[in-house]
């Protein structure tokens, strides 16, 4: 179960942290950022109430509403917030951004411990590795002065953007593992809740949002194209993301997923997008400590 648990984490940091963060910039700095929101979860709830049907075509199952399921609806909404909170830092700069989202994996990473009992799941190797990876995270998170040209009153405005979406998609990263573990719950009945949840968020964000970010029709047909993209990555990044921490227990996955949040989307923002940024020494110090901690863990089950 955990071989195939561990192909489920590769293709989510591949999916969720490589991929995914390279479109997810090129929508962030387009004009009507919440009419695009609103796009990609209405491509995004389609795309998975069509999954979720085939599921129980396939798996001879009805579908069947489930108490659960308005639980996922509403952290969905949740979500929607956080997500165009995300845009807004991303689009001021990806690598600061990366660099200091790691409250969003430690929040999860504390409820799997306490709350799912994986205390026994540890030894001193795996201790070891999610030390390094979670002591490299807040230390690479610490070390902003390695950034430069960043204004103080734009990276106070990250802060604020950073604080708000962690809670939220720290309880959502939980409530993931704990729906699979607890109530075994398919992760094509999670995906529908999630995203038609999300969906009834972004129409909230629309409603609430200025005039320059509900966007004109010179700018739709561009977004359309793009945010299609970035929607098929939501999607298949979420379901592998599922599936992972189906199989996974959270005190594995996310120091992993944690290390892959930051340096991946950062080497994208600075050498992709030209961010005209670069690591200190001690800044790659701290990322090769992340990815042995990682791969202790990997290997040390």
């Amino acid at each position: 179960m955990l071989q195939t648990g561990w192909i489920a984490v590769a293709f989510t940091v591949f999916l969720g942290y490589c991929v995914h963060p390279y479109l997810l910039r090129r929508v962030a700095v387009l004009p009507g950022r919440a009419r695009n929101l609103v796009l990609q979860y209405f491509f995004a709830a389609l795309l998975a109430w069509i999954a979720a049907l085939a599921g129980h075509w396939l798996m001879g199952t009805h579908f069947e509403w489930k108490a659960q399921m308005l639980v996922v609806v509403v952290i969905g909404v949740a979500n929607a917030v956080a997500c165009y909170w995300h845009w807004k830092a991303t689009a001021i700069n990806q690598a600061i951004t990366s660099l200091s989202t790691w409250l969003d994996d430690i929040i999860p990473l504390a409820l799997g411990l306490f709350v799912l009992n994986e205390f026994q799941l540890l030894n001193a190797m795996v201790v070891m590795g999610i030390m390094l990876a979670v002591g490299s995270a807040v230390l690479f998170a610490t070390q902003t002065t390695s950034l430069n040209g960043i204004k103080p009153g734009a990276v106070l405005q990250i802060y604020k953007y950073i604080l708000a979406y962690s809670f939220i998609w720290g309880v959502a990263g939980f409530s993931m593992r704990y729906l699979a573990v607890k109530n075994d719950m398919q992760v094509w009945d999670f995906i529908s809740s999630w995203y038609s949840g999300s969906l009834i968020g972004a129409l909230m964000v629309y409603r609430s949002a200025s005039s320059v970010d509900k966007g004109d029709s010179s700018t739709l047909r561009e977004a359309m194209q793009k945010v299609a993209m970035l929607t098929g990555s939501v999607v298949s990044s979420l379901t592998v993301t599922y599936w992972a921490k189906s199989l996974v227990p959270l005190v594995f996955t996310q120091p992993i997923f944690m290390v892959s949040e930051m340096i991946f989307p950062t080497m994208i923002g600075l050498f992709i997008f030209g961010e005209a940024k670069h690591f200190t020494r001690l800044g790659w110090l701290l990322m090769l400590c992340g990815l042995i901690g990682g791969l202790i863990i990997a290997t040390h089950l």
